[in-house]
Formats: structure tokens, sequence, C-alpha cells
């Protein structure tokens, strides 16, 4: 089987990702994904996990803890999702994608024979794309002999395929309104998803949280035994919000308590929302190695690399990638956006139509001196150039449609002077886009 093969395969099965339909969300069963994963043997169970959960940054947390056991030589699995430019990202181990080969024999020798002996016992039921996607990454993890799985929850926690895990550790990072179609429309409901990742007993890291989401929980951990820990040792050096960093990304500096000391890290992930973040990594690494030293978990944070989010591509003018969907994420970004030296900031924003786009301009239009909106080339869920056109226009009086990303980034060029700012937002997709662009890439 080639790679291409494997693609094709896995992408013939339903993806909510791809589709915004709450009835879909309604067949999905966690016991289908554990029976498939019984049999492979049970890959997840190969190692310790780290289960991370949450609204809003639960992909840069995963990103520092899976840096910082490496830094200690730890071999470790990261799963997360979206990709921006190859699905093959969202599989790594020791940093690097999982190769074309690996996908190609595994689906072929282990996946596809596993998902046709399940479908025989289940001919009712339908396996997902991340169902399949996710029992991928485990049983890779488990052929590279990995000592610590870092895994992402990809949509709410209770039902999502990853919830198969004994995982060591939990956490559950900001929560906020999301995916409500399938969530729930509060705070309550949302949290109560997220808390479906809580295990009897198995500790779990939670950032600050609104009352109304604490509160569930804390029930949800008191009623399953399960040590409810607040994200700590972590805070904002004075003077240090926008640092220029030696390799030419840009970040921030924190202070961080390891074991009894107190250490300056120079954290590449710029704004307040990644300390909140790096509060949460510090705290379930104090759980999961606290043997480590202190120098080695600054060496950790300090390489941290996660794309997309606040990113740098380019200079003169700024360049800068983030995948901000939700109001909230937008106000974060505006904050952000803000400790960059530049004159005029133009956006350019592209948004799945299933999104509350009046309430993420009206954080991010106000401080712009121009708009560019634009689809999302392969994305059924995305909205058109002229659907958001309609909406921004009520933000900002300069803006306008392009025709595809490459057509809005040479507007933005052609507008913004040197010592500008461009800002590309509104989704991880549109990102991905830039990115291949830019590398002259095919997303994969």
């Amino acid at each position: 089987m080639t790679y291409a093969a494997a693609r094709a395969w896995l992408d013939g099965f339903i993806n909510l990702e791809r589709r915004s339909d709450p009835a879909a969300w309604t067949t999905i069963k966690l016991e289908r994904v554990a029976r498939l994963a019984a049999l492979l043997g049970d890959p997840q169970l190969a190692a310790p996990v780290v289960h991370i959960a949450g609204s809003k940054g639960k992909g840069s947390t995963a990103a520092m803890i899976d840096r910082v056991l490496r830094a200690a030589g730890r071999r470790v699995g990261l799963y997360t999702s979206p990709d921006l430019v190859s699905r093959r990202e969202r599989l790594r181990v020791d940093g690097a994608p999982i190769p074309e080969a690996d996908v190609a024999n595994l689906v072929a020798e282990r996946l596809r024979p596993a998902a046709e002996a399940w479908q025989g016992q289940e001919p009712d039921e339908a396996l997902s794309f991340f169902d399949l996607h996710t029992v991928l990454a485990f049983e890779w993890f488990a052929r590279c002999g990995v000592d610590w799985m870092v895994i992402e929850v990809g949509l709410g926690g209770r039902l999502d395929a990853t919830n198969i895990v004994a995982p060591a550790v939990c956490a559950i990072t900001s929560l906020s309104l999301e995916h409500t179609q399938f969530l729930g429309h509060t705070l309550a409901a949302i949290a109560g998803e997220k808390a479906g990742i809580i295990k009897p007993g198995v500790p779990v890291v939670t950032a600050s949280q609104p009352p109304e989401a604490a509160a569930v929980l804390a029930r949800v951990a008191a009623e399953r035994g399960a040590p409810l820990l607040p994200a700590e040792g972590v805070a904002p050096r004075p003077g240090e919000a926008f640092l220029e960093l030696p390799d030419g990304r840009v970040g921030q500096g924190l202070d961080l308590d390891w074991a009894g000391t107190r250490q300056a890290v120079k954290l590449p992930l710029l704004g307040a929302h990644q300390a909140v973040n790096a509060a949460v990594a510090r705290t379930v690494l104090a759980i999961a190695a606290p043997e480590l030293p202190a120098a080695t978990v600054v060496a950790g944070f300090e390489s941290v690399q996660w794309p997309g989010r606040l990113q740098v591509l380019e200079r003169r003018p700024w360049l800068v990638l983030d995948g901000a969907h939700t109001p909230e994420s937008a106000q974060k970004l505006s904050e952000a956006l803000a400790l960059f030296p530049h004159a005029r900031r133009w956006l350019v924003l592209g948004s799945a139509r299933d999104k509350d786009l009046d309430g993420v301009l009206a954080a991010l239009a106000p401080g712009a001196a121009g708009l560019v909106v634009t689809g999302i080339p392969g994305h059924p869920r995305a909205a058109g150039a002229e659907e958001l056109l309609a909406v921004a226009r009520r933000h900002h009086d300069r803006a306008v449609a392009a025709a595809d990303p490459g057509a809005a980034l040479a507007l933005a060029a052609d507008w913004a002077a040197p010592e500008d700012l461009i800002v590309v937002t509104g989704s991880l997709y549109l990102v991905g886009a830039v990115l291949a662009l830019r590398q002259g890439d095919e997303p994969v």
C-alpha cells in the first residue's frame, strides 16, 4: 500500500472536522474505539499518558510537556489536532512526524485488517476518521517504544476517541464556549464534557476557570476521587512581555518555580495566555516527572515550538499567523498583538461558517487599519469570501474580499508599509494554507 492509498482509505470515513452536523455527534461511541484498540492489543496502554483537554491552549500545553520530557532524554509520542500542512504532523515521536512509509505499512498491516474485523462484528456501526487516526497514533507510539505519550483531546473529552487511555495525569486548560453545537451552550455543559477525561484516583491539573465551569470540574473530580490541582508555579517577569529571541522568534520572560527554586525562562510563545498554559504544563510535569533537574525543565520550555500560534513568519512588515477562531481567543490575540512594535495593523481573515465571526471581529477589527477576508480552499466548512465580507463590513469600513489566501496576502502586502503588521487569523486551516503557500508545499 502507498501513503496516498492509506490516506485515501482514512479519508473515506466520517470526519467531524470537515462537517458541522450535530446529528453526527449522536453517533459517537467510545466503546467502538476501545474495541478497535483491543483488536490491536491495546497499544494505548504501552506507555504512561498525559491526557489534555480544554477549549484553548491544550495544544500549546501538550507541546511544552513534550519538549520538557524530550529535553530530559525521554522518548515521547505527541498526538495533536488539527494539522496545519500535513496530516502526519498529528503524530510525532521525538518531534518528528510519522513517516509516510510507516502510515502506509501500519494501515495495510494493522489498522485496516482490524477495522475490517471490527466492522464484521458491528455491521451497523461506523468508525470515524478520528477513531482510526487515534488508534493509528497509539499503534505507532507503541511500535516506537515511547517512554511517554502526550495526548491532546480532539473534541470535548467524554466521547473523544483519545479517552480510551489510562492516564498517569490529566489536565484541563482554559474553558470557554466553543463547538456549542456538539458540546452544549453553557460553560457548565462544556465543562461536563471536558471533565469526562477525569479518571478515578488520577490527578487532574486545571487552569483557573470561570466559576460555572470550575464547579463542574470540582464536582466530577470529587465523585471520582481524583485529586484536583490548580495550575501554579509560573508568573510573568516584569518588563519581559515581549522579547526578541536569538533564533529570530519572539517570546516572553517567565519566572518558573521548580523543586523549591525559581528559574528565569524565556518562553518562545507570546501572550499572557501562554503563561497560563505554561503553568498547566509545569504542574503536570511536577506530578509526572518531579525528579527532573531545574536546568532540564528550563531547557525544555525554552526550546518549545508550536506553529500557527502568534508565529512570526516574516518581518518588514511583520507577518504573524494565529489560529484564533473564537471571541475569547481573538481577544487574547488582540492583547498580544499590542506588544509588537508596529505602525498599522492589517488583518487577513478566514473562518468556518459555524464560528462566531461577529464576536471575533469585535475583538480584532477596532485595532486594524484594513481587513481582507478570504475563503479556505478545500475545506467544506469554510465560509466563502463574499459571505465573510457581509459580516466584516459591519465591523470595518475598509473591508474587502479576496478569492483565495494567496490573493489576500498579496493585497495586504500592497497595503502594508515595512513598519506595519499583517495578521493572518480566524482559522487554523487558513494558517495552514498560508504556511503551505510560503513553504511552496501542497497540503498532504
